[in-house]
């Protein structure tokens, strides 16, 4: 946990684990946290538990064009320099290194804004769900906002119902008018039935973000972790819990092998959040309602790999009015800047 936190606080993705003498021992990174959410791993265990002990590292020597062709090839974008003690030096990162080089292509999302908001009523008889306020500020802003502080330079906003009202509303900010443009749903398409409208089909893999989330998920390492896991479809996984407040039985036949007293069980739920390789967009059909479930299963009938990525970060849901308290007492306590004293 100690090496959670040191990771959170850091914002570059990687921690290292150094003797002594700043030998290294091994790396924790974002991927290998997620993975230890799938295994279930305790956290209060020792990091070397988790970490990757033979990480990639490179020499001092090597200049920034061969550095960002190993990162292309291990798809590892944080790497240790070391010398020839194997003491650490530098750490390369991808970001910094690309300054120095063209502007890459842009990087492309797609927020769902276009349902009903049915579960809300009365609350979206009148105002459409992406712009029901948390912390005094419409829903779908603070999810814009985190996309562009991410790195998407190119958001594309589906709409549907009241969808003039969304349309008014993000044109208002400034800010997203240089990186945010609009697909009109016609009649609903479900969740992903609007991809098909996409006015160019991007040069690489996107993301698709629900328009009702409050998060903190790091989209741009599920970017990375789409790429590195070589996946055509990752979907964000959310680990829940839920307590049985009765005792459950297991059978053999009309046998009793054991009763469970309120046992809890575990759940990896669908997040919301999705990355699609552009061959994706092949499989949903125009002018009908698609959802991401039939992406999932398309793409699977394919034999192309659909793989998950675990969310650890906060995460909520905003389906129900409970939800929406709760996302809005979050935002208080998790959101909000803290104010500096004089």
């Amino acid at each position: 946990m100690d090496a959670v936190e040191v990771l959170h606080r850091a914002h570059k993705r990687i921690v290292l684990v150094i003797d002594a003498d700043a030998r290294l021992l091994g790396v924790v990174t974002d991927s290998n946290i997620r993975h230890a959410v799938l295994d279930r791993v305790d956290f209060k265990r020792p990091v070397a538990d988790i970490m990757a002990r033979q990480p990639v590292t490179v020499p001092g020597t090597l200049g920034a064009d061969q550095v960002l062709a190993i990162m292309e090839q291990t798809q590892i974008y944080q790497i240790p320099v070391l010398d020839d003690a194997g003491r650490v030096t530098a750490i390369h990162f991808i970001d910094e290194l690309l300054r120095r080089r063209e502007k890459p292509e842009k990087r492309v999302a797609v927020v769902m804004a276009g349902g009903l908001g049915q579960r809300l009523r009365p609350l979206t008889e009148t105002t459409p769900k992406p712009l029901l306020e948390v912390g005094g500020r419409p829903i779908l802003f603070i999810v814009l906002d985190h996309l562009i502080a991410s790195g998407f330079d190119q958001i594309f906003v589906t709409v549907n119902y009241l969808a003039e009202r969304i349309r008014d509303s993000v044109a208002s900010a400034r800010r997203y008018r240089d990186a945010v443009e609009f697909i009109e749903e016609s009649e609903p398409l479900g969740t992903a039935g609007a991809l098909a409208l996409l006015p160019a089909r991007p040069k690489a893999p996107f993301l698709v973000a629900n328009a009702d989330l409050l998060m903190r998920v790091a989209v741009d390492e599920m970017m990375r972790f789409h790429n590195h896991e070589k996946n055509a479809v990752t979907v964000a996984l959310k680990e829940e819990r839920y307590a049985i407040p009765y005792g459950v039985a297991k059978l053999e036949g009309t046998r009793i092998l054991k009763i469970d007293e309120k046992p809890e069980m575990a759940f990896f739920i669908n997040a919301g959040l999705y990355v699609l390789n552009p061959a994706v967009l092949d499989l949903i059909p125009k002018g009908r309602a698609f959802h991401m479930t039939d992406v999932v299963a398309a793409a699977s009938d394919k034999n192309l790999r659909v793989g998950c990525f675990p969310v650890h970060e906060y995460w909520q849901d905003i389906g129900f009015p409970s939800q929406l308290e709760q996302a809005r007492q979050d935002y208080d306590s998790l959101f909000r800047a803290p104010q500096r004293k004089p």
